[in-house]
């Protein structure tokens, strides 16, 4: 999905009102019609004017879905039935999380489209709720998520760093390359003092969800990004999305003007996502094995001073 995330201002309030509406309708059908329009006003009146609201834009500047804030929890997230299951709702979390970090979230346990999508991403169920915040009988499952933090690379992270590594390329990638090219890219016999000593190099920004590795990322002085990795355990899980985040923040701190990364068939959306663009397809040979990749390279803009 083409699109750009933008606060939402008073002017919003009849488009998000009408998608909330026709999303409604085609996805709480455990409430019934007259349920529906007397849970209107409460939106119009009570919900949309007292939210923090960021609007997803189509690609010609049309709301297409909009998310309801409080602090770190997701109040509302509503997607035009048109829109669905083109991730529109994945990059609205992700702009949720950039901004506070884990979330949380309350969802009808009638629902279950919408809960399946929330565990999907990440969230755990922390507890329930026989009634609404209405005091209705649909109960709520209240999830939030796991506490993710990036620091950098320590001694004695080398092994938990091959497992995401070899995980991700096994596991992740293999929709995307078959098993002979996974094997030529990460063998199952590695030399694990040379990948201590790549590591060590290298120095990542290590992400961590409760102190468990979920993932690596790091940037060297020219710009290059050489190893992107998150663990198939963790993924969809916003995991990446600090990673990136860690990446451009330091980026900026070195006056860093451009990205560079040979990116997998596998990453390519994601870092596509994020801003960069393939500037060269490329056909690297690893133990005599073509595996595909590309170029992407992306420009940052330099930050005005204050």
């Amino acid at each position: 999905m083409n699109a750009d995330i933008r606060p939402g201002t008073a002017a919003d309030h009849p488009a998000l009102l009408a998608i909330w509406l026709e999303a409604v309708r085609a996805t709480h059908t455990f409430l019934s019609e007259a349920d529906v329009q007397s849970l209107l006003p409460v939106v119009r009146d009570k919900a949309l004017p007292h939210l923090q609201l960021w609007v997803l834009c189509d690609g010609q500047g049309a709301p297409a879905g909009f998310m309801g804030m409080s602090g770190a929890f997701v109040e509302a997230l509503f997607i035009a039935p048109r829109w669905f299951r083109q991730g529109g709702g994945r990059r609205l979390l992700a702009h949720a999380r950039g901004l506070h970090g884990a979330l949380s979230v309350d969802v009808n346990e009638q629902n279950p489209e919408a809960l399946a999508f929330y565990r999907a991403n990440g969230f755990q169920i922390v507890g329930r709720s026989p009634l609404d915040g209405e005091g209705r009988p649909f109960p709520l499952v209240h999830l939030r998520e796991r506490h993710a933090t990036v620091r950098r690379f320590r001694a004695g992270d080398e092994a938990a760093l091959h497992a995401v590594h070899h995980g991700a390329i096994h596991r992740t990638a293999s929709r995307d390359y078959t098993p002979e090219q996974l094997n030529a890219w990460s063998p199952a016999d590695h030399d694990a003092r040379a990948w201590a000593r790549r590591m060590q190099d290298i120095r990542p920004f290590v992400a961590e969800v409760d102190g468990a590795i979920a993932g690596y990322a790091d940037m060297q002085p020219s710009g290059y990004i050489d190893h992107f990795f998150v663990s198939p355990d963790f993924a969809r899980q916003g995991v990446g999305s600090l990673l990136m985040r860690q990446i451009h923040e330091e980026a900026a701190r070195q006056g860093i003007d451009e990205l560079t990364s040979d990116v997998s068939l596998t990453a390519q959306p994601f870092f596509a996502r994020n801003g960069f663009e393939i500037a060269e397809q490329r056909f690297p040979v690893r133990a005599g094995v073509t595996i595909p990749n590309a170029l992407m390279r992306k420009t940052i803009r330099p930050s005005l001073p204050a």
